[in-house]
């Protein structure tokens, strides 16, 4: 985490958020894979759309792997599809403080990163929530 969450909770209220979460401990894919249990929905993120800090996919390459990123993606490894390992890996990363997620309208999430972006936030739209296996998580290019 780069920057405190309170101008993407702003957002998000703004957006009229359906959902929102933190992501810290289990990573970005546990936090998804915990709101699209609870709503009884199925996610497609696209991975290369996830913003990240620089050089995170070489340190990964390096084996700078925290221990509970490993135990994430363990957890999480029936409930995903696609995306290479490195991409799973980087996804299920442990934070002690990571970023805003949240899910709302597709017009006001297009509003809501234009918003933080002008903020200069580092924001994007990484996927969309559907039907179909409550809680599995698809990952695209």
């Amino acid at each position: 985490m780069t920057r405190l969450n309170e101008a993407a909770a702003a957002a998000a209220n703004r957006a009229n958020a359906t959902a929102a979460t933190d992501v810290t401990g289990f990573g970005l894919l546990g936090h998804l894979h915990e709101m699209t249990s609870a709503s009884g929905l199925s996610a497609i993120i696209d991975a290369v759309s996830v913003p990240l800090l620089p050089k995170v996919r070489e340190l990964v390459d390096d084996g700078f792997v925290a221990g509970g990123t490993e135990r994430n993606l363990s957890f999480l490894e029936p409930h995903l599809e696609g995306g290479s390992q490195l991409e799973r890996i980087i996804l299920c990363d442990a934070q002690t403080s990571g970023g805003l997620l949240f899910s709302c309208d597709s017009g006001a999430a297009l509003d809501a990163v234009a918003e933080l972006r002008e903020s200069d936030h580092d924001a994007a739209i990484i996927g969309t929530l559907d039907t179909g296996s409550i809680g599995k998580i698809r990952l695209t290019h």
